[in-house]
């Protein structure tokens, strides 16, 4: 007789191999009968650093007791379009293709049990000063949570601050060359011109 392996489910996230792209927006659940915990995620997303720069990774953990499932992603606080690209998948975990980015979130790629050992590197973008990242969290398949987010992290020393640097060296070098040109401006006195 022919066993037939059974599918699990991990609510939110589709089977067990993974969240499905169709989610990557909202992250919500697609598992009917299963709603989300209401009350305070008991996990956590931790991060290595508050700001980052472009070539630079930053280390994301989800603290808290052990989890099945996952979809994590890299946001601005103004969209829902995954930002950056993920580096090398943790043991359990694989890529999920979102916003048009191969390797913009992370999901489960089986019901096996992860924790905070479990540890994501994510690669910053050139194109956003400031960033979250957000989860949806499932730790069996009934009990999950939504919205689960990090600290707001923001661009470094990188690219902004030495933009800025530059236009304040701009800024110096004309006044400094508009006071030089005005200082030579011919002033009429009753003697007729004089320079300065």
């Amino acid at each position: 007789m022919r066993r037939v392996a059974p599918v699990v489910w991990i609510p939110g996230m589709g089977y067990e191999t993974g969240a499905p792209t169709s989610v990557c927006g909202n992250m919500e659940p697609e598992h009917k009968g299963v709603t989300p915990q209401t009350n305070a995620s008991p996990y956590t997303i931790a991060v290595s650093n508050s700001t980052f720069q472009t070539g630079k990774p930053i280390t994301v953990v989800i603290g808290g007791s052990n989890y099945k499932g996952v979809l994590l992603q890299a946001r601005s606080a103004s969209s829902k379009e995954a930002l950056g690209t993920w580096g090398t998948t943790p043991a359990n975990t694989k890529y999920l293709q979102c916003s048009g980015i191969a390797q913009g979130a992370i999901t489960h790629s089986n019901s096996n049990t992860k924790n905070n050992l479990t540890v994501f590197t994510w690669n910053p973008p050139s194109t956003t000063n400031s960033i979250y990242f957000v989860a949806t969290i499932a730790k069996d398949a009934n009990v999950y949570w939504l919205n689960v987010k990090s600290e707001m992290l923001t661009r470094g020393e990188n690219y902004f601050t030495k933009q800025k640097v530059l236009m304040n060296l701009i800024s110096k070098c004309i006044v400094i060359h508009w006071q030089k040109h005005r200082n030579k401006t011919p002033v009429q006195h009753n003697k007729g011109f004089t320079l300065h």
